[in-house]
């Protein structure tokens, strides 16, 4: 009994005074971010992936340094344009409700009492399939094509992309919970849908290229950690936002 009173009092401590909300002078600028949103995140992260497609049998042909410049600058510019994309959407919720006051997002799994709860398993999984298979894993790759003779430049093309992407997603996940943003959940879901499309790039390379057949096996791994991981999220992004301690209709 007394726990459930001093919940109910925590939500009513935090429930916001909707009467005191300031509505924004010129609701539309701030209501039509969503549209720029989706510009940006055509024109940086769709864009560039489709020209390095229309032109692939040119990629193809050029040298594989020049190959691997062309992916790289792909993927950082979906890098810089996702980052910009979050920092949009905290500035699109500011400017819609410059009243509000809203508490720093205190990061994913942490209760009422302050305390972070994992769910069963969580840490296990995290080492064994992200951590393990989806970093270190092609990271030794990378490491290897170094003493690999010709087929160097085929496994730097297939794992360095994959990495930048991957290690911008993990700063960006330490920068934003650092923030306190509410944006943060969305930090893994963007990296991990284009991701789909970097390890589809790399296999249809590393079969024009005729690669070897390990490359393929180290690829359908790591797309299957990844399509694993994007269920996982999104069955748990609800309680990331810890929906269920919002403030309740009497």
């Amino acid at each position: 009994m007394h726990r459930r009173s001093t919940t109910q009092s925590l939500r009513a401590s935090s429930s916001p005074d909707v009467a005191s909300f300031r509505q924004p002078e010129k609701p539309g600028e701030a209501d039509f971010a969503w549209f720029q949103c989706g510009c940006w995140l055509v024109a940086g992260g769709l864009l560039p992936s489709l020209l390095a497609c229309y032109y692939y049998k040119e990629v193809l042909t050029v040298g594989p340094l020049k190959r691997l410049v062309v992916f790289l600058t792909t993927d950082l510019v979906f890098a810089a344009t996702s980052y910009v994309l979050i920092l949009e959407g905290q500035r699109f919720g500011r400017n819609r409700n410059p009243g509000m006051q809203l508490q720093p997002y205190p990061g994913p799994w942490v209760e009422l009492s302050g305390q972070r709860r994992f769910p069963q398993g969580f840490k296990k999984y995290l080492m064994a399939m992200p951590a393990a298979i989806g970093l270190l894993m092609p990271a030794a790759v990378l490491l290897a094509s170094v003493f690999l003779g010709d087929d160097r430049l085929l496994l730097a093309t297939c794992a360095a992309p994959y990495l930048l992407t991957l290690l911008s997603q993990i700063w960006m996940e330490g920068h934003f919970v650092k923030q306190g943003t509410y944006m943060w959940p969305m930090v893994p879901i963007i990296h991990m849908y284009y991701r789909m499309t970097q390890l589809g790039r790399a296999f249809a390379l590393n079969a024009a290229m005729s690669g070897p057949s390990y490359i393929f096996i180290v690829l359908a791994l790591l797309a299957f950690v990844w399509v694993f991981n994007i269920a996982a999220v999104i069955v748990w992004m609800p309680w990331l936002y810890c929906w269920q301690y919002q403030p309740t209709k009497e």
